[in-house]
Parts: structure tokens; sequence; C-alpha cells
């Protein structure tokens, strides 16, 4: 266990926030009202701190919608309610507008962005059901429920526009996985992957494959990887990390590669990384980060690089410190420091220079505090 205590346990898991990226339109920060940056330390960049408070919460969701707004659902209120089933939308300038809650508390879920707009929240702390954000409307539906339930899963938008959920754990860690048509709002089984797996980490590959990579076993941090080829519903190994990791992020390079950070293995916290190349299936030592951390963020910007920020150094040590990933010198460099730490928060791009970190415990309890960082 590496996390905070939550109401529901002592436990920790893989900040499950499936961010989607897009551009739109941003005006700049003094037009909106919004603070004047702070100084952003070393590194490039710098923050915008406190823009608003979405209400406290970590192990949460975050979602871009097509107009620009991020919704907020689930997560962990350790200093209060407990597990969360109540939702906001943030509008950058404007701030935060609170929207209906979901069918049931969902701590840990994974959510995304349909081809419709619409966003899909599936499973959570002991939950097999989905729901189902219409923006259009500022309402949740229900959705089919999945065939099981699964907690620090991953769910994963296919080029055909369905969803690949794989992992996760219900009453036991699991192997399967499932696909869900959005139009036909039905779920089908796929192939079960070869290890069980929670906490892990999926990557959509510029093929239209899905890599897995990690996560905790039954008994066991995982080192090994696999590919799952939504043509041939089938899994491939993807072969083996350097070293078993939980808590870890992956993030897809431009080239096509994917740079896997930290993580954890027990109470040993990584500081290195590791690249996979899927033109040749090979994984090869990446740089190391200066500080080992789980359960931080990975976001790719718009020059190619990656800002690592927050996540944990040891059990109940959380961290303010950003890295940013040079994809030119191909090293970590320092980034400007957060106001505060954070774990198991979101990172969301809004735009081409600007991510929103929400929420996260930060050490103490959990926040919702809203920050900017622009580069």
């Amino acid at each position: 266990m590496h996390g905070p205590v939550p109401a529901a346990g002592r436990r920790c898991g893989h900040r499950r926030a499936l961010t989607v990226v897009s551009v739109f339109a941003f005006a700049l920060p003094a037009a909106l009202g919004l603070p004047s940056a702070v100084a952003g330390g070393p590194g490039r960049g710098d923050w915008n701190d406190a823009v608003a408070d979405i209400g406290p919460r970590y192990g949460h969701v975050a979602v871009r919608l097509a107009d620009g707004r991020v919704l907020v659902a689930g997560g962990l209120d350790d200093t209060n309610a407990g597990e969360l089933a109540t939702a906001a939308i943030y509008t950058p300038g404007r701030g935060v507008t609170r929207t209906e809650a979901m069918g049931v508390p969902r701590h840990q879920p994974a959510a995304l962005l349909l081809s419709d707009g619409s966003v899909l929240v599936t499973g959570g702390l002991r939950a097999r059901s989905t729901d189902r954000y219409v923006p259009a409307l500022s309402r949740w539906l229900p959705a089919a429920a999945m065939s099981t339930a699964r907690w620090a899963h991953t769910a994963t938008l296919l080029r055909d526009g369905r969803v690949l959920v794989a992992g996760g754990s219900g009453t036991v860690t699991t192997s399967s996985a499932e696909v869900y048509d959005p139009v036909a709002n039905r779920w089908a089984p796929a192939a079960a992957m070869d290890a069980p797996r929670h906490w892990h980490t999926a990557t959509a590959l510029a093929d239209g494959r899905v890599l897995v990579v990690g996560g905790q076993g039954p008994t066991s941090t995982l080192a090994s990887a696999e590919i799952y080829n939504p043509a041939t519903n089938h899994w491939i190994p993807a072969g083996e990390l350097s070293v078993p990791r939980v808590e870890h992020c992956a993030t897809l390079l431009p080239d096509g590669r994917v740079l896997v950070t930290g993580g954890a293995d027990g109470e040993r916290y990584w500081s290195s990384s590791e690249i996979f190349d899927p033109a040749t299936g090979h994984w090869a030592p990446g740089p190391s980060m200066a500080t080992g951390r789980a359960g931080h963020t990975a976001t790719a910007l718009p020059d190619g690089s990656v800002f690592v920020a927050g996540g944990l150094v040891r059990y109940n040590k959380a961290l303010s410190t950003t890295e940013v990933y040079d994809v030119t010198s191909r090293r970590f460099e320092p980034g400007p420091p957060m106001s505060a730490p954070r774990y198991l928060h979101t990172a969301t791009t809004l735009d081409r220079r600007t991510v929103a970190f929400i929420g996260g415990w930060n050490g103490r309890d959990s926040t919702g505090d809203v920050s900017l960082y622009r580069l």
C-alpha cells in the first residue's frame, strides 16, 4: 500500500484519470480574469494557482468535453463524504458549476470521451455499473452494466468508436476484458489478457492497437506488457519492463513510442523510465527522473515534451515537484513546482499551452483545488 488512508479502508491505486486531449481556442488569462501567473521556479512554464475549487476528491476522473469544459466526477473525499457520486463542470475562466450526481459513488473508475461527445464512466470500487454523461442535456443516463465489477481498470477508445475495458479488481484481480458499443449500448466479451492486473496502464498506439503495461497482479507487482489487436481480438506478449511497476504512467510520444515513467514495487519508488517501440516490439532504458514517484501524472505537451507532476516518493509522502522530459535532449529537466503536493490528481489538457490540474491528495487530506500550468 502506497497512498493515504481513505475512509473506505487503507489502500492505494493508480491515478485513474483518462484524460482526453484536444485543442480549442483559449483566451489569455488576463482577459478571462484569471489570477496572474505564479513564479515558476526552475524549468519552463508557470502556474496560475487556485483558479477554482471542484470539491475535495482524489482517485476521480476528469474529461475535457468537446466545448472545452472539463467534467470531473467521482473519487474519494477523505475529509468528509467518503466515496463520491458527485460531479461538476469546470469552465476555464468562469469557475465551477455543479451538475447532477452519477447513479452510484465511484472511486477509481475509468472514463473517456465517446465519439458522440458524451462521457462514459465505468466501474469504481465494488461497481460494475456504468454512467453516461450527455452534455447537451446536462444529465447522467444509466448505461449497460459490465459483466463484472472493476476498479483501477483501464478504458481505451478504439478507432471504430468502441471502448476496450481491461483488467481491474472486483472481489479479485481479473484478466478479463470486454468491449462496449456506444451505439447499441451493449457490452461484448473480449479475449482475456495473459495476466490478471489492476493499476496498470493502457495506451492506444498509432496503429490502433492497445499497449497494456505493468500493474498489480494477485500476488505481486507485474513487469509484463501485452498488446491487444482489435482486428483479431487477440492479445500478444509485449516484452518485460526492467522492473515491476504499479502506479506508473505511460505516455505516447510524437514518434509513436511509449514512455513509461516511475511507479512502485512495494516500498520501492522508481525514478527510472523505459521506452517501448511498437515497430520493433522492444523496450529500451529511458532517462531517470530526479525523484522516484508513483501515482503521478505524465502529460504529453504540444512541443513533444512530457510534463510529469506530483505523486508519492514514499508511503504518505506526496510531492509538489515536477519534471519535464525533453524529446530533443532525451532527458528530464526540472519543472516549476506546484504550490502544494498532489497524488491521484488529474491533469487535463485545455489548449496548446494550458493543462488543468484538479484535486488529489496533498499529504494530509483530499483537495478540490484547480490550478493551471501554462507553457
